[in-house]
């Protein structure tokens, strides 16, 4: 080999013999630029570092464009898997990726719409659970039907409500409970939406014009309602309605059927509570008879357990005592001294102070009406208040010595009621108390015979009462004006035409009117009866023995009705029309003597 130079540029001669078998047939030779050699190595290095990243990055490229959906799919599953049924996976890639994708969001919205379905029907029964308990759990109309409707209101996520009935006497709609409506016009219920339904008998839907607003029904102003009736067989009683203000929300066919379900829940409800209401109207009308002629035992006594009721009632009120025993309580004071029945009358009649032994027979009185009301199958609790309404305080009461929170409520609300009864009302041996003066004996025995919570929630009820007449402040009625005791007269007469005529009917009723004016007549009384109905019938004077006049009246009256039903039922008649009175004419009534017993003409 050999090296030579060629102007600047050096060269090398490679000579490489050619051989055929072992014969040399000639020679090849190669020249090669010695100073060419690191710049043809430099240029080969930076293509192959160009190759490489080319090839890297369009490998990575590709690998993303395989993997990233694939991560994604796995994202989305795990959020599946822990429940979250809203995951989405972009769409994008290979054609079969995209695919996946597309399926994969399919799966989630139907999982999701089946997860939302199967929560408003878990929804739906537990609330209807709860509205069945309900349903059992309560026989007070307007307390049942805000329960069903708060119930109806969290099944369709809405926020304006109302339930309305139909009256029994006069058949207008009435608004019983509603709720969301700021200051509801009761008027209004008979221009809404259930007035139709209740008047139609069928279900109606009000939902607004895409992004409109309705607002048909009256009383709510709502931008989408339902109505849907309640029933009590084949008549229509009443209507459900809900609504909103979102003018999005649509009511659909499942919506009625499901309100539709929710308010045959309530007319069976409704159904319940009447029969309950007659039961007990009938069992406090038989209880106001017995608690009359318990009384009636002594004529300075009567009307105090109707007057004992009426205070204790009032306490019960303002603590917030639910209903049934705030109707518990009133019937414990109707009948709380029945067991004086077994009380020698000279012993209940005796004018001052008890002897020892004699005081030892009036103790017994509470455990007497206990025995007596024990076998009676009240629907409420009655007998511990009768047992016990004479304990005391600080334990030193009978019959069993309780004290303080041993003593059941009811029963020393009653101990309170009764108590300032007798000090307000005039006894043989004595006239009653000043109601302040009674107020301040309450307060000076408070903490020893009577719960000091209950004596000063009491003051403040009679003081109160003393301003507005709300309550019977004392026994007596003093200084009764002319208009108050002609219309008491009026309202006991009434009362009693139409229990009267509940028990004989019509026809009774026309007989006893005829024998009653014939009567007035043929005494010269300026009355006359005209279809149940009492009228002065002498151009508005009474002859000058007011009171005189109105008890001789009445007392006909008493003889009329005798000779139809039997002297027997007159107590009843008086019962029933005495509990329909205010407390004032109540007490007006007692006050003029104008019940039977009280003078007059003699009923037969």
């Amino acid at each position: 080999m050999r090296t030579r130079a060629s102007k600047t540029r050096l060269f090398r001669q490679i000579v490489v013999p050619l051989l055929i078998a072992t014969v040399v047939v000639g020679t090849a030779s190669v020249a090669v630029a010695l100073l060419a050699a690191p710049q043809t190595l430099a240029f080969v290095a930076m293509w192959s570092s160009v190759t490489a990243v080319g090839v890297l990055t369009v490998g990575s490229v590709v690998a993303r464009r395989v993997s990233d959906p694939l991560v994604q799919l796995a994202r989305g599953a795990r959020q599946v898997a822990e429940g979250d049924f809203s995951a989405k996976v972009a769409t994008g890639g290979s054609a079969e990726m995209t695919e996946l994708a597309k399926t994969f969001n399919q799966m989630t919205d139907s999982l999701r719409e089946r997860s939302d379905s199967l929560t408003k029907k878990m929804l739906e029964l537990s609330t209807l659970y709860e509205m069945s308990r309900a349903v059992g759990g309560t026989f007070d109309l307007e307390e049942l039907l805000d329960s069903v409707l708060e119930s109806g209101m969290r099944i369709f996520d809405v926020s304006l409500g109302y339930a309305a009935l139909r009256d029994r006497e006069n058949g207008t709609l009435q608004l019983i409970v509603c709720r969301g409506i700021d200051n509801p016009d009761p008027r209004l219920v008979s221009a809404s939406m259930a007035s139709w339904v209740v008047r139609e008998g069928r279900p109606l839907v009000c939902n607004p014009e895409s992004g409109g607003s309705a607002g048909l029904d009256a009383l709510t102003r709502s931008s989408a309602a339902l109505s849907v009736p309640l029933r009590n067989g084949d008549q229509v009683v009443g209507a459900l309605t809900i609504g909103t203000a979102d003018p999005d929300y649509r009511f659909d066919a499942e919506d009625v059927r499901l309100l539709s379900t929710i308010a045959n829940q309530v007319t069976m409800a409704v159904g319940n509570i009447e029969l309950f209401s007659h039961l007990q109207e009938a069992y406090l009308a038989t209880v106001r008879s017995l608690a009359a002629a318990i009384d009636a035992k002594d004529a300075y006594t009567r009307g105090h357990s109707d007057r004992v009721a009426a205070y204790a009632v009032a306490i019960a009120e303002r603590l917030g005592l639910p209903a049934e025993q705030r109707l518990a309580l009133e019937m414990a004071a109707y009948l709380h001294d029945i067991g004086k029945i077994g009380i020698p009358e000279g012993i209940l009649r005796k004018a001052g102070k008890l002897e020892d032994a004699e005081m030892a027979q009036m103790r017994h009185h509470p455990l007497i009406g206990a025995s007596i009301l024990k076998p009676v199958a009240f629907p409420w609790s009655i007998t511990p208040i009768v047992r016990h309404h004479h304990e005391a305080w600080d334990g030193s009461g009978y019959p069993a010595g309780l004290k303080e929170e041993e003593i059941p409520l009811s029963a020393r609300i009653l101990t309170v009621a009764d108590s300032y009864e007798a000090m307000v009302s005039d006894r043989p041996y004595r006239k009653g108390r000043d109601p302040r003066l009674a107020l301040g004996e309450l307060k000076r025995c408070a903490g020893t015979q009577f719960d000091p919570a209950l004596v000063g929630l009491f003051s403040a009820i009679i003081l109160e009462a003393e301003a507005d007449g709300s309550l019977p402040i004392t026994g007596a009625t003093e200084d009764v004006e002319l208009d108050e005791a002609f219309d008491t007269f009026l309202a006991l007469a009434d009362g009693v035409l139409e229990s009267f005529g509940r028990l004989g009917g019509d026809r009774l009723v026309a007989n006893v009117e005829g024998e009653v004016n014939a009567l007035y007549a043929e005494a010269g009384l300026p009355f006359r009866i005209v279809s149940g109905t009492m009228l002065l019938d002498n151009d508005g004077a009474l002859v000058p023995d007011e009171a005189g006049t109105l008890r001789d009246a009445l007392r006909i009256l008493d003889v009329a009705c005798a000779h139809s039903s039997g002297p027997a039922l007159l107590d009843h008649f008086y019962a029933e029309a005495m509990a329909t009175m205010p407390a004032r004419q109540r007490a007006i009534a007692e006050e003029l003597q104008l019940l039977p017993g009280a003078g007059g003409v003699a009923v037969a």
